[in-house]
């Protein structure tokens, strides 16, 4: 049987599976009917989407929603409208209601549980905090929730919030909670610590914060939406309270919810616009994706998508390829052949030399790094007569080693018939040699 077209097929399958997957570009990729106006929307433990609903045709009160887009919905304990909802340190997920938080264990929802608070009369957004409790606000109040002694172990904290209609919550990579203190004009963001105290300055958003939210960015970066302002506009905020605004095409879009993708940038949902747009920490804004509906709040989701609720629209959306671009190729780094070392380079040290006896002392000089070793030849530079014919005669020659960056005085004794030529002609005209290289040289007879 032959084997060339197996191995060929064998060799095409590895280069196959060697190869590196396309990038794909960040695309709305499906759409999912649920039984009312979803609001809220978080990430939870188990890789599912869990988000709160109003005005179901069911008389549900929140669900989840599977990475294939499958939807299951559920009661909440009483009946209790919920409002924010985020996963929280314990492995449940943790929403508010109107005087309340209620426990979502995530595998076994139907088994939810309510504990009351009272402090929590206007229920919003929840989040957990760096010290391992959950964090909500309501009215003047930011709420500490011990997620093991909920409702009765609740710690309400004043003195935070000039205003009483709190906002978006979040942590920073700071160890504090970030809030949004909505307030109309005197509207700020306002950091404080799991004590419960405000830490620095607020730092004053230029207008109001309704329905606003905030999220984390990269270390030193949070990013926060305005939506009714004019232009309507998000900020990029550094951890020393310098804001970098920008706004939305036309000044409108209506942005409220954002998250922080897995690409690196930050994620708005533009109700108004049916749009989700795209901001990098730097300040470019695109707008990747285009809606059926308005998106009102973004959750991140198992295997880089995003999830958005389509509020008017009783649907969520789901938007795959938000992931980081592919790292470049990696390439070694290239080797690095030393320089040979400079080699030695010897040379005659003058041009005249005069014949003492039967020898003639030849300096030469060593240039280089390592010690010159060779052999100096001397030939007449014409043709003589010898053995009936003319030709180059050889005069003598002589083996030399010279240090490196020295001159030695080389001896060459002299042949006979190299003797008679200098007695005949007192000088003669002749070729010294080293390494391949010739030199014209005159030996001159000592008086």
């Amino acid at each position: 049987m032959p084997r060339k077209p197996l191995a060929l097929a064998a060799a095409l399958v590895a280069l196959a599976l060697q190869a590196p997957s396309a990038h794909a570009d960040p695309a709305l990729a499906g759409t999912f009917d649920v039984s009312g106006n979803p609001g809220e929307i978080t990430t939870g433990p188990d890789g599912n989407v869990w988000f709160t609903l109003i005005t179901s045709s069911q008389n549900k009160e929140f669900g989840k929603i599977t990475p294939d887009g499958s939807v299951t919905e559920y009661d909440s304990p009483g009946d209790v409208t919920l409002k924010g909802i985020t996963a929280g340190p314990d492995g449940n997920l943790w929403a508010t209601g109107i005087n309340s938080v209620v426990k979502i264990p995530p595998g076994a929802p139907t088994s939810a549980q309510k504990f009351t608070d009272n402090n929590i009369g206007g229920p919003s957004d929840i989040t957990t905090g760096p010290d391992g409790n959950l964090w909500t606000a309501s009215g003047g109040l930011v709420i500490k929730v011990p997620p093991g002694n909920p409702g009765a172990g609740d710690v309400p904290h004043g003195g935070v919030l000039s205003g009483t209609d709190p906002q978006g919550i979040t942590a920073g990579s700071d160890g504090n909670l970030w809030i949004l203190d909505n307030n109309g004009d005197n509207s700020a963001i306002v950091r404080f610590n799991t004590s419960g105290s405000v830490v620095g300055t607020p730092f004053s958003t230029g207008g109001a914060l309704n329905q606003s939210r905030i999220a984390e960015g990269p270390p030193g970066q949070m990013l926060f939406t305005q939506s009714i302002t004019s232009p309507q506009r998000v900020g990029r905020v550094d951890f020393s309270g310098n804001i970098q605004f920008t706004n939305m095409p036309n000044g409108l879009g209506d942005p409220i919810g954002v998250v922080f993708g897995n690409d690196g940038a930050y994620w708005i949902a533009n109700f108004g616009a049916s749009r989700i747009r795209r901001l990098t920490p730097a300040g470019d804004l695109t707008e990747p994706i285009t809606l059926p509906a308005g998106a009102r709040f973004l959750a991140k989701g198992a295997g880089d998508t995003l999830w958005a609720t389509l509020e008017q629209a009783n649907k969520i959306a789901r938007i795959t390829g938000v992931s980081a671009p592919p790292a470049p190729p990696v390439t070694a780094p290239p080797v690095f052949t030393p320089p040979p070392p400079a080699s030695a380079v010897a040379a005659l040290h003058g041009h005249v030399f005069r014949v003492s006896g039967k020898f003639v002392a030849i300096p030469i000089s060593c240039q280089g790094s390592s010690t010159c070793n060779g052999k100096l030849t001397l030939r007449t530079a014409k043709a003589v007569a010898a053995a009936k014919k003319k030709r180059k005669l050889k005069l003598g020659s002589a083996k030399f080693s010279v240090p490196a960056g020295q001159t030695k005085r080389v001896r060459v004794k002299l042949s006979k018939p190299a003797l008679k030529l200098v007695r005949r002609h007192r000088t003669l005209k002749a070729l010294a040699t080293i390494g391949g290289k010739s030199t014209k040289v005159t030996l001159k007879r000592k008086r």
